[in-house]
């Protein structure tokens, strides 16, 4: 699924594309990330390639700083983002970035954003269980990372002020240019009318505090509708299985947890490994 997320730096010669299915010798689902940078005109070459292990859906998200000179490349299947850095002409690993908590079923990583100089990071883990220290099915979490030398450093979690079971909080993030501002997306929040998704907006000049939130002048008739599964879920790939049976047309529920023999080519959406880090290579 080669451009399942794609990011571009500010003056358009560095890309980074995600291809969060795809496989690996031995390690079927492992995920990649694409570093490409403009050589010419029209000639896009790659200049990294990093790639997971099996199921951990590297690439599934990815951002690219401003300046083209920082990345991160989610792998929620593995709680796990990564980070790369550019020096001088080559692109080299700067660390992963792992689940600030024990939940192992968070989905960390499943957006991640990054300010214009890449010292900012918002990274998102929308099937976390527990939130403002209350147990939550899928309320979800954001957390903030910033980079005051060369180690993310977690500085903060980001949570909506009226959370709920199944909400999804960090489902999509975004990062301003100067870092101090953040939108979240909950595409299962509520309204007094019924489900309706919201997106939440962030000051970080006053602590990163919650100034309100955006909802739909349709709201209650849309949003994702209830993500608080049944016990059998698998927190790590159910959002995996819901987008993906979307977008490919499928007439199964989106809380359908196990495919039938006539779904084989939709088994890989079902995978359950979520402990393992992804594994960096170099490019062929």
């Amino acid at each position: 699924m080669f451009g399942w997320a794609v990011a571009l730096s500010g003056n358009g010669r560095a890309a980074l594309v995600g291809a969060q299915d795809t496989d690996c010798p031995g390690a079927p689902g492992c995920g990649a990330a694409y570093v490409f940078e403009r050589t010419g005109t029209k000639d896009w070459r790659v200049k990294r390639t990093v790639r997971g292990i099996a199921d951990s859906s590297l690439g599934w998200s990815v951002a690219l700083s401003a300046n083209g000179r920082w990345a991160l490349a989610g792998a929620p299947s593995a709680n796990t983002t990564f980070a790369l850095r550019k020096r001088g002409n080559r692109w080299i690993r700067s660390g992963l970035i792992t689940v600030p908590t024990s939940g192992t079923g968070d989905f960390f990583g499943s957006a991640v954003a990054l300010s214009g100089t890449g010292t900012s990071a918002l990274i998102g883990a929308d099937f976390a269980d527990e939130c403002r220290g209350i147990s939550l099915t899928s309320c979800g979490n954001v957390y903030r990372f910033v980079r005051p030398g060369g180690i993310w450093t977690l500085q903060s979690t980001v949570m909506a002020s009226d959370v709920d079971s199944g909400y999804g909080f960090g489902e999509s993030v975004a990062l301003s240019k100067n870092g101090l501002r953040a939108v979240v997306g909950a595409s299962g929040a509520d309204c007094p009318t019924g489900n309706c998704g919201a997106a939440y907006v962030y000051d970080a000049q006053s602590g990163f505090l919650e100034r309100g939130r955006v909802t739909s002048p349709t709201a209650g008739t849309g949003g994702s509708g209830p993500r608080n599964e049944s016990s059998q879920r698998t927190p790590c790939h159910c959002a995996r299985a819901r987008r993906s049976l979307r977008l490919a047309g499928s007439s199964l529920s989106y809380t359908r947890l196990t495919p039938s023999p006539s779904d084989v080519s939709m088994s890989r959406m079902f995978r359950t490994r979520c402990s393992k880090p992804p594994i960096s290579t170099e490019a062929a």
